[in-house]
């Protein structure tokens, strides 16, 4: 990757890549669901991060299904991978 000619040290190349929006629910689907290690949860959105009682570790995540229905799951290890706008949301509707 070609640095920008920039002097100082206040701004910092980098690249952003971008792929198809359906790769987790169709291309990688079947071996994502034979995950040992991994649930797939599709037509879900999340709608708060749940912290311990400091406030510095996500421990589960409540979401809500199209029909309306919602359910908190729980991990070791969540990754916020939504976008700017939505990661934001997300942590602004939470405590």
């Amino acid at each position: 990757m070609q640095q920008w000619p920039l002097s100082g040290t206040e701004l910092e190349t980098g690249m952003l890549q971008f792929g198809a929006s359906n790769i987790f629910y169709e291309v990688y689907k079947d071996e994502l669901i034979a995950a040992k290690n991994v649930t797939l949860y599709i037509y879900a959105s999340a709608t708060e991060l749940i912290t311990r009682g400091n406030s510095e570790t996500v421990n589960r995540v409540r979401l809500v299904q199209s029909d309306g229905k919602e359910f908190l799951i729980s991990a070791k290890v969540f990754i916020l991978a939504t976008g700017g706008f939505e990661n934001a949301r997300l942590l602004l509707m939470s405590d």
